[in-house]
């Protein structure tokens, strides 16, 4: 296990993670040890944001998403998508059926904590990404890349208890997706 979290070759450990899944073994622990979160709700794709300003908007208000509602947008109805991920480095593809380009996606998911603590928000994403944390915007990106682990590090203070974290991620062409996890604050 500690060769595995400590390679720093994505391919590689993508390569070990399957080959070991193949040969029957459960490969959950080892996604876990990194931290990421891997249960996700998703929905897209969504209009994409004109600007800075505009990835910094999103329609649910400070409360937590319903996920069992649909959503309006332009003319239709999207309904959220229940996502796992049992990537190495907790990748959540946001691949959607067309328009998959030029658009944006939200992904939600919501955590305990067990004490009131400050700690660092870590995350990649292809492209912009924007995020809340129980309603507040805590971090904008705009930006056009791919997912690098821990790219963006984002401090923010988490309440004992229920947590809600809401991402906007927007795309332009290519791979869509991201990935995050909660650091201590030592």
């Amino acid at each position: 296990q500690s060769t595995f979290e400590a390679s720093s070759n994505r391919g590689r450990r993508v390569a070990a993670l399957q080959h070991l899944q193949r040969r029957g073994v459960d490969t959950a622990p080892l996604v876990q040890a990194g931290g990421f979160f891997q249960d996700w709700h998703v929905l897209g794709p969504w209009p994409k944001a004109k600007g800075k300003d505009d990835l910094a908007q999103q329609p649910f208000g400070t409360t937590p998403p319903d996920t069992e509602a649909a959503v309006p947008s332009g003319g239709a109805e999207l309904r959220w998508q229940a996502r796992h991920t049992d990537d190495p480095d907790g990748l959540v593809d946001l691949g959607f059926p067309r328009p998959r380009d030029n658009v944006s996606a939200f992904a939600t998911c919501t955590f305990e904590a067990p004490a009131d603590a400050d700690v660092t928000l870590a995350l990649g994403s292809d492209d912009a990404v924007a995020v809340w944390l129980d309603g507040a915007l805590v971090h904008v990106n705009w930006t056009a890349r791919g997912v690098t682990v821990d790219e963006d590090r984002v401090k923010v203070h988490l309440r004992a208890g229920t947590n809600t974290l809401l991402l906007r991620v927007d795309q332009g062409s290519g791979d869509f997706g991201f990935c995050l996890r909660v650091l201590g604050a030592d």
